[in-house]
């Protein structure tokens, strides 16, 4: 094992591991492990999580506790406080989400944006605003499945860029150097789906990470909102299937949902991996 903070290496013993992976691939572990007086051991329950990484802790850990100030507080408070890290285990089935290569994961960077300069045309965006704050989308990753956009706040200054793939924030790091600015190509923040719908259970609250967006949210009509509903309730039932790779029934999902067959053959297409064989009812 090693462990994702310290980056050390150990050796341990561990029965449910072992069993634990015979139903497939973890990303992450959560053991309570001691030193038996001839190897580390693990006890107590195990967490496995299929779909946490490294900066959902990081993000979990802030949210549980914001008073943490840096990498050692986090480390320190998992040591000492294991039960709120412990109720992850809530989540740990949730699969990792990705359309064809591109892992669907938020990433999210804040930055001073005095240097922005407003007045510039930029070709390569699609400009909106609302309420003195600019959304600038990139065009051709402004779209599913990456939404590369960037928010300028007139009044604060402030440089909020966001996108659904690591590719995405990539290139829109990189058109906005091409201006000059420096943007690194790394986010402040990066964050799997799976570990924001958990911790808003584990903790009971709606965590808000980009709060332009709702200046840009247009309410649907009540006969559009079920729909929408529906199609959000048939792609959480979906996604888990496509994810293990099996093929999902898409006759049953119709009939569960009530959407219909062809809306539902569409966004399998497009959730699934196929590289290019259509997928058949």
């Amino acid at each position: 094992m090693e462990d994702v903070f310290s980056k050390e290496s150990f050796l341990l013993y561990s029965r449910g591991i072992t069993d634990i992976l015979k139903a497939g691939k973890r990303l992450l572990w959560f053991n309570l492990i001691g030193f038996n007086g001839y190897c580390w051991q693990s006890f107590g329950p195990i967490n496995g999580y299929r779909s946490f990484e490294r900066d959902d802790i990081f993000f979990y850990a802030y949210e549980t506790a914001p008073y943490l100030e840096d990498e050692t507080d986090i480390i320190n408070h998992i040591e000492h406080h294991p039960v709120p890290y412990m109720m992850l285990l809530s989540g740990s089935e949730y699969p990792l989400a990705f359309h064809k290569n591109d892992q669907f994961v938020l990433n999210q960077a804040e930055f001073d944006g005095k240097l922005f300069d407003l007045m510039k045309p930029r070709k390569h965006f699609e400009m909106e605003s609302a309420g003195g704050v600019y959304r600038y989308g990139l065009k051709r990753w402004n779209e599913f499945p990456h939404f590369a956009q960037l928010y300028y706040d007139e009044n604060t200054q402030t440089l909020l860029l966001t996108s659904m793939t690591d590719k995405g924030f990539l290139k829109l790091a990189e058109e906005l150097n091409s201006e000059g600015l420096n943007i690194p190509e790394y986010p402040d923040l990066r964050l799997n789906p799976a570990m924001m719908t958990t911790a808003n259970e584990i903790l009971k609250k709606n965590i808000v990470l980009n709060e332009y967006e709702e200046l840009f949210t247009k309410e649907s009509p009540p006969a559009e909102q079920k729909q929408l509903d529906k199609i959000n309730n048939l792609i959480e039932l979906m996604l888990p299937d496509i994810n293990a790779g099996k093929r999902p029934d898409l006759q049953a999902l119709a009939k569960k949902t009530g959407v219909d067959i062809r809306t539902i053959q569409e966004i399998a297409a497009r959730l699934t991996d196929t590289k290019g064989q259509s997928m058949q009812t």
